[in-house]
């Protein structure tokens, strides 16, 4: 126990004043008690008195450096710091204090003002040291004042304790341990031993995961000692413990404090880890391959997703997790694509690197050994991988395309075609499959249609583009595959590029060149201004100019009659010239010209059709005559003053030489407003014989006057024909319906609004009705707002209220009538839909959710929508055992759909049952998007359709663990354990010891009973029901449990057979023996 100079100080303090008190001296004032001293001599506030007494003393001699054993002191350091304080006297016979240890002078200092010396008084470190401290007081002249000496402690001994405690973990069962850090496979007993120098063991403190421990297994105490109780404090101390004593963990923190009574303290703390695991591979790295360096490549399926065109070296690293001992040593080898095994391959601790050899195509098999032993079994450790080099590649890798004969060749000798061409293309890789492929259009012109693409292949074996079709695979590499390019470009040059990319990163190219012409040549023919259409006593020349890219003359055809008769008739053509168009070679040029020499009346026409067949619309039929008769005009009509239909107006001019270009049609037109309007367009003209026929008709309403007049191809000039005026209105109303779209689904607010409009509009006869698929027709009273004008009458329907009868198909009709009779109506359908989907589930489906089954069976469900769902969008996930998959339609499941046109739309679908072949907990989640742009998910909290349930046609099973058959056990009581295990789920087990139900205790899969002895044979009977009703049984007959070995030598047949059967043989040997001596004693 320390020594407190603050309370040694209070006691004599009060003595002292007891003592002053009783002599009638009065102590000054500011007696500090519990003031901190320093060794300062200028220190205020001393504790100071007045006495009439004339002797100084040594109050006190103390250290706060030691601590108090069994009658001895103990120092936890070399050095102690020794407090020496003088009581005040006006003669001051004291001058220095003297420190001595063991009769050695140590220190002298003389006595200031605060009467308190420190001295700093070093050790005698020996075991057999006493280290006894003395403070002498010295008076003026040098003399000791041995007689006012004072010992520290009274004299005790002292001890200075070097060395700090020692805390060692031990234990007799095999574990690997490096440091503070333990590791086993099983639960071990250890020992934790504790030892301190001289002065004994204070107190041993221990915390295993963070939990104090009061007692070991055999109940010895942690804690503290009490070092005043005990004559020999010991400085050793063993703890034994056990982890089966500890709660169930893999990882242990054991903290233990040790502290001597020297005041040493010293702390450990060990780990103890159950490493139970093999190493598990951590990572698979390619420093060679950048894109991939440090990358770890799982298994997947036995396929490969690992590629290179380069020689590469891998470098694989197992690790035994964060608590295991450690990858002590690492396997590998290769296994190639035919399954033979290459490059084995070993190495001390986690990592081995290891080369793979060029146009590899396999399998890295790999395996770590920790340090107590666990060893994981050789499987692939990654995906497969090929390394094909380039030279491989032109073995692999091919390109063809095919393609139709061209319908000419243009002056390149490029094919030529007439349409779009479709190359038909197949790629192949036989070795590391196709990655890609990329394809490139180009051409000069009609650069609208060029275009590029790529299809890329993912691991799986997916293809990006629905145009290219797998033809060739192996296991998830793509190895062939077909496709089309629709070359859609008119132009010549057309370069078609095509590169396939293997998963390797080799490339194959092919490149070729073709033309389209897909566009009709153009003929245009113009005369001399003289005489086109005209008659003319001169020679006529005729300008031919052809608009065509793939020009060939020898394709044009020149027709040309004379009217008069049939004999051909003569004429004089040049020589073609061409002026190329490089913006648009489609309208590069061709001219040529034609010269008529004779007279009389001609016709004239020219066709053409180029190199692959496209044909140009022939020319104009183009006359030649004379004419000097005037025209004579007709025009015939209704003569009404007001139509409601469309009047025609037909006109009819008699003239050989007609000339439709002279005909004058002089009209004004004025629409219900007075405004001046467009003038209707005359038709076509008609001939028969030498009539010609056209009509007028005006389709516009307003008032019109119109008049006819015509001139010859001579200039001969008809007599005008005037029209009087004349009104036209056959125009319906119009109706606007704004707000809403036809055939449109909404979700949010919807507020239509109906607009008629008419000049002549009668504004009682504008009406609309709202009709619902399933509510009928709508009242509107009260929900709709009314504006009238002369013209137009505006209706606002208010929105539609949030309520769930609401949602609905909707039929909105607008009807309108002008004063002129003429009527209008219009029909807009759409839907409101706010809700979503609904599901419904079949009887079978509501007995399933929720629960676990032995068999499977079809999943039957509904889902219910105002609106039809966007196809795409559905999509039904299967989760087995957490693990989500994408059911894929009419392969999965099938979907049958009702309603829609108007009424609401159904969706019925039945899951397959073979999707739920295996054992497992399985869920289904139903995804969509109606049109209304609703996500509609069955799982979704506000559907109430969640759909879950469990597959189990697995019985549990029962193996007996430490007890058998017609077992014999010597024992008061057996222990018989029994493991029962499910594969999902267990629901209740049942034991029965001699046909009666017994209690067991159970830990984890193991279930314990208490079979008492018994000199009769036992026998169990087990059941076993998991969660689907799947029953199982087992049966542990002539069981033997006792304690009496005799009962046991009985119910041991063979054993107790022998025994009788030797004791009756002995019995009939003596009897013999008996025998022989009476028969010798009576012959004698």
């Amino acid at each position: 126990m320390k020594n407190n100079r603050n309370t040694l100080g209070k006691r004599i303090v009060a003595l002292m004043l007891s003592g002053m008190i009783a002599i009638g001296i009065q102590p000054a004032t500011n007696v500090v008690v519990d003031a901190a001293e320093t060794q300062s001599e200028e220190q205020e506030n001393v504790t100071t008195f007045e006495s009439r007494q004339t002797a100084e003393e040594i109050l006190w001699v103390i250290s706060e450096d030691l601590t108090e054993g069994n009658d001895i002191y103990y120092a936890k350091e070399e050095t102690v710091q020794v407090e020496v304080a003088i009581s005040n006297s006006k003669q001051n016979q004291f001058k220095t204090i003297r420190i001595y240890r063991d009769g050695k002078l140590i220190e002298e200092k003389k006595i200031g003002k605060s009467k308190k010396l420190f001295f700093l008084v070093p050790l005698d470190k020996g075991k057999k040291a006493t280290n006894q401290i003395c403070a002498v007081p010295v008076d003026a002249d040098g003399n000791e004042i041995n007689e006012k000496s004072q010992m520290l402690v009274d004299g005790k001994r002292i001890l200075y304790d070097s060395k700090t405690p020692r805390i060692v973990f031990t234990t007799d069962d095999t574990v690997y341990q490096e440091k503070n850090y333990i590791y086993t496979k099983n639960n071990i007993d250890f020992n934790l031993e504790v030892a301190t120098g001289i002065s004994g063991i204070q107190k041993v403190k221990l915390q295993i995961n963070g939990k104090e421990i009061k007692k070991d297994k055999y109940g010895k105490v942690f804690g503290l000692y009490n070092n005043t109780q005990y004559i020999g404090i010991p400085t050793k101390e063993k703890y034994a413990l056990s982890m089966d004593d500890l709660p169930e963990t893999d990882t242990y923190e054991i903290h233990v404090c040790v502290k001597n009574v020297a005041g040493k303290e010293y702390q450990k703390t060990y780990y103890l880890y159950r490493d139970t695991e093999a190493p598990k591979l951590e990572s698979i790295v390619i420093p060679e391959i950048a894109e991939n360096a440090g990358q770890m490549y799982p298994m997947k399926e036995d396929n490969y997703y690992l590629f290179t065109n380069k020689q590469v070296n891998t470098i694989i690293t197992m690790t035994d997790g964060k608590h295991g001992t450690g990858v002590k040593k690492t396997e590998c080898y290769l296994v190639d694509e035919h399954g033979k095994k290459i490059s084995k391959k070993k190495a001390d601790g986690n990592q081995v690197e290891l080369e793979i050899p060029e146009n590899f195509k396999g399998f890295i098999c790999t395996r770590g050994t920790d340090q107590l032993g666990n060893t994981s079994n050789y499987g692939y450790t990654m995906s497969g991988m090929v390394a094909e080099s380039s030279k491989k590649h032109e073995e692999a890798g091919t390109i063809e395309v095919g393609m139709l004969e061209p319908n000419a060749v243009d002056e390149d000798g490029d094919g030529l075609y007439r349409n779009n061409v479709k190359l038909k293309v197949a790629v192949k890789d036989s070795y590391s499959g196709i990655r890609s492929i990329e394809w490139k259009v180009t051409a000069p012109y009609d650069m609208e249609n060029n275009y590029e693409g790529k299809c890329e292949v993912s691991s799986s074996g997916n293809v990006s583009n629905n145009s290219w079709e797998v033809k060739e695979t192996d296991r998830n590499l793509v190895t062939k595959m077909q496709g089309e390019l629709n070359i859609r470009n008119n132009s010549n040059d057309i370069l078609v590029e095509i590169c396939m990319t293997d998963n390797a990163g080799n490339t194959t190219e092919k490149e070729l060149v073709l033309g389209i012409d897909k566009s009709a040549p153009e003929i245009n023919v113009n005369f001399d201004q003289q005489i086109k259409n005209k008659i003319s006593s001169k020679n006529c020349t005729a300008t031919i100019q052809i608009a065509e890219r793939n020009f060939q003359e020898n394709q044009v055809v020149l027709h040309v009659q004379k009217a008069q008769d049939s004999k051909n008739a003569a004429y004089k053509v040049s020589k073609w010239r061409t002026d190329y168009n490089r913006e648009d070679p489609d309208n590069s040029t061709h001219t040529a010209t034609v010269t008529f020499e004779e007279d009389g009346e001609y016709i004239f026409w020219v066709t053409y059709k180029d190199v692959v067949g496209n044909k140009a619309k022939q020319s104009d039929f183009y006359k030649f005559s004379i004419d000097q008769t005037a025209p004579e005009v007709q025009v015939d009509m209704a003569n009404n003053d007001y139509f409601t239909k469309a009047p025609t107006a037909t006109i009819r001019i008699k003239e050989k030489n007609f000339d439709p270009e002279q005909v004058k049609i002089t009209g004004n037109a004025k629409n219900s407003n007075q405004k001046e309007q467009k003038f209707p367009g005359i038709s076509g003209w008609k001939k028969q014989d030498d009539t010609y026929t056209a009509t007028v008709t005006f389709t516009a309403d307003g008032t019109y006057n119109f008049s006819v007049t015509a001139t010859d191809k001579a200039g001969n000039k008809a007599k005008t024909i005037n029209v009087k005026e004349f009104r036209v209105d056959q125009t319906k109303p119009e109706v606007d319906i704004s707000g809403i779209d036809d055939s449109k689904s909404y979700k949010d607010a919807v507020q239509p609004i109906i607009r008629v409009k008419d000049d002549n509009l009668d504004t009682n006869q504008v009406h609309v009705k709202l009709v619902g698929a399933n509510c009928g027709e709508v009242k509107l009273d009260g929900h709709c707002e009314i504006v009238k004008t002369k013209s137009e009458q505006t209706i606002h329907l208010s929105d539609f209220a949030q309520e769930k009868m609401v949602d609905d198909i909707y039929t909105l009709t607008a009807e309108g009538t002008d004063c002129a009779g003429n009527k209008v109506k219009k029909d807009i359908r759409f839907s409101i839909n706010r809700l979503g989907s609904v599901y419904t589930f079949d009887d079978n489906l509501k007995k399933m959710e929720g629960t676990y089954q032995q068999k499977t069976q079809d999943v039957v469900l509904t889902e219910t929508n105002v609106d039809e769902l966007e196809q795409e969008s559905i999509k039904v996930t299967l989760f087995q055992n957490g693990v989500p998959k994408d059911l894929v339609e009419n392969q999965d499941y099938v979907i049958e759909k009702t309603g829609g046109n108007g009424k609401w739309s159904q969706y019925n679908y039945r899951i397959d049952k073979k999707n739920f072949e295996g054992d497992g907990s399985y869920s289904i989640v139903i995804s969509s998007k109606d049109k209304a742009g609703n996500i509609n998910e069955n799982d979704a909290k506000d559907k109430k359709a969640e759909i879950s349930f469990g597959i189990d046609a697995t019985k549990p099973v029962i193996m007996p663990v430490d007890v058998e058959e017609s077992g014999t056990y010597a024992a008061a009581t057996l222990k018989a354990s029994i493991s029962v295990a499910d594969n999902l789920l267990l629901k209740n087990v049942k034991i029965l010891l001699n046909g009666k139900n017994v209690d067991y205790v159970q830990d984890g899969d193991n279930y314990i009973i208490d079979v008492p002895e018994s000199s009769a044979r036992q026998e169990i009977y087990v059941t076993a029901e998991d969660a689907a009703g799947n029953v199982a049984e087992y049966q542990i007959k002539n069981l033997l449990v006792t304690s009496n070995a005799i009962v046991r030598w009985y119910n041991n047949k063979p054993v107790f057979g022998a025994s009788v059967g030797i004791g009756a043989g002995l019995i009939c040997v003596i009897a013999l023996m008996i025998g022989v001596a009476r028969k010798k004693k009576a012959g004698k």
